[in-house]
């Protein structure tokens, strides 16, 4: 029963800030926030076209308008997904069901609430801004132009740097599953069960910040403007931390898994033992039958995966991230030759 409570209990806050915007409007996920995009390039396409000598500047306009739409839903998408897998905390840790609210309630409150939230987001708009200099520069000749690439370039930046606080803040919190509070899974656990669901929400994460990586490189290759070393570097740095953060997290819950699956394995062999034994004084029907049922059984957990996420997984979303980044990085070789 505490699984149904369990919501209600560490939600002291109705939402992340970028949740409130979107409930403010009543519309369904995700039209607000490219409501607000489409708004914002409104306002900024009556800015270029009036001081602008000619209209190119706003394509790069209108692809960041939908990038601010992509990251602000993105953690929109996060905070579901991590509502979604708490009321499954409660049958996966070994842990007082107080001691699981207040754990579930300072995760919630650090990776939402946290002025770190907001202190991340305004050092990536400064980083996007260095970086994005020779874009606007590119772009736009008319101060006023120049001021909304600087914004536009400056929003993605710190919603981005939201986005990157609460995918860290989500990973930290899986990272502690084994470690600052016990798990009790099992090594015969499902795809449903509350181990594959918490890494679930890693690999769904991870892949939502892959489509905003490939999302962000299009952006990148449909633009013609030189870019620095500094930018490319952090494009490179961005892909690997993708594949990393889907890894690492899950570390703990290996661990776990190793060890129950080597506890099952033990205890199956000595029954085993046990069991030849048996045979080899009394090699009857039974006996037998019995020994052939455990060696089944050994199998069956030495097939058993001790990761909570399979080689498809991990397949796919390599594939996401190297294959746009290949490209990118291939005509950016093309331009320099």
């Amino acid at each position: 029963m505490f699984a149904a409570d369990t919501v209600g209990c560490y939600k002291k806050s109705p939402d992340a800030w970028q949740t409130k915007v979107q409930s403010s409007f009543r519309l369904p996920f995700p039209l607000p926030w490219v409501m607000i995009a489409a708004a914002l390039l409104g306002v900024a396409y009556t800015i270029v076209s009036f001081y602008e000598p000619d209209l190119q500047a706003v394509w790069p306009l209108v692809l960041q308008a939908v990038l601010i739409a992509a990251i602000a839903n993105a953690v929109v998408y996060c905070e579901m997904l991590l509502d979604e897998v708490a009321d499954a905390f409660p049958q996966l840790l070994d842990d007082a069901p107080e001691r699981t609210r207040q754990w579930l309630r300072q995760w919630y409150d650090n990776i939402f609430w946290s002025s770190k939230n907001i202190i991340t987001g305004l050092v990536l708009a400064a980083v996007a801004a260095v970086t994005g200099t020779e874009v606007v520069l590119h772009f736009f000749h008319s101060v006023p132009g120049r001021a909304c690439g600087f914004f536009f370039i400056c929003t993605i930046g710190f919603l981005g740097g939201s986005m990157l606080w609460t995918m860290i803040g989500i990973a930290r919190l899986m990272a502690s599953l084994g470690s600052s509070v016990s798990i009790a899974p099992s090594i015969f656990d499902s795809s449903t069960s509350a181990v594959r669901a918490a890494s679930s929400v890693l690999w769904k994460v991870s892949l939502a910040a892959a489509i905003l990586y490939v999302l962000s490189i299009a952006i990148r290759l449909l633009c013609p403007a030189e870019r620095s070393s500094l930018s490319l570097a952090l494009t490179a740095v961005f892909g690997a931390f993708i594949v990393l953060y889907f890894i690492i997290p899950q570390v703990n819950i290996h661990k776990t898994l190793v060890r129950l699956k080597r506890e099952r394995l033990g205890t199956l062999v000595k029954q085993i033992d046990d069991t030849f034994d048996r045979v080899a004084v009394s090699p009857t029907r039974e006996n037998i039958s019995q020994l052939r049922d455990l060696f089944d059984l050994q199998r069956v957990i030495n097939g058993k995966r001790s990761w909570s996420f399979g080689t498809p997984e991990l397949l796919v979303l390599l594939g996401t991230i190297i294959v746009p980044l290949s490209l990118f990085a291939l005509k950016c070789l093309l331009n320099e030759e």
